[in-house]
């Protein structure tokens, strides 16, 4: 959450220890995380996330080291994740926010092989079946009233 932005955004993240450049699998478990959350953005919802309290705990990985922090913006002085979300609830009905959901694919996506392989007639259809995923999340988030924004390498 931005409040200087005016902003509120859920950020999703696939990592991987290894390079998959383009990985239609990938891509689809982490779109499927957004998909299956996307219900806490949107307009009027007054459901918690079931795993509210774990807002509070650092995040981690297997085969990933290191550990970050679940609410990486939070400019006003609420620190627990109940308040938090309360805020957020209040952002989220407010028009003046903007609403955004985040992708982060990082070692999965690379965005040059991605199109190398979208016009390789021979080697086209795990692209394809990743802009296809890609879209749908896209649609899914236009729904509730968001924008999607998709960080991958280059």
């Amino acid at each position: 959450m931005d409040g200087n932005l005016g902003k509120v955004i859920f950020i999703h993240a696939k990592c991987s220890t290894e390079e998959r450049f383009v990985s239609a699998t990938a891509i689809q478990e982490v779109c499927s995380q957004a998909i299956k959350n996307i219900s806490y953005i949107a307009p009027f919802n007054q459901i918690e996330p079931s795993k509210l309290n774990s807002w509070d705990k650092k995040w981690s990985a297997l085969g990933v080291s290191g550990e970050v922090k679940r609410i990486v913006i939070n400019k006003s002085s609420i620190q627990n994740s109940v308040d938090i979300w309360n805020d957020i609830v209040k952002k989220i009905n407010d028009p003046r926010f903007e609403k955004e959901v985040w992708i982060l694919l990082g070692r999965t996506l690379s965005k040059s092989k991605f199109k190398k392989k979208l016009k390789n007639e021979n080697d086209h259809k795990i692209a394809l079946q990743a802009s296809i995923i890609l879209l749908q999340t896209h649609h899914t988030v236009l729904s509730v009233g968001a924008k999607l924004k998709v960080f991958c390498g280059k």
